[in-house]
């Protein structure tokens, strides 16, 4: 149905980092499957930008 692949880490550092200029974010975190290094054709990445306190 969909486009099946798997990236590797490499792409998904690059991806990161340009989430986090885009975003402005601190800090972006990558977690599931990807993060634990099991990741298969049908896995997503997932993430969470984290910005800066306002106080």
């Amino acid at each position: 149905m969909g486009v099946h692949l798997i990236v590797n880490k490499d792409e998904i550092r690059r991806a990161t980092k340009n989430m986090a200029i885009v975003a402005d974010a601190e800090r972006v975190i990558v977690f599931g499957s990807y993060a634990r290094g099991e990741a298969t054709e049908q896995s997503d990445v997932y993430s969470i930008r984290l910005k800066p306190r306002v106080s």
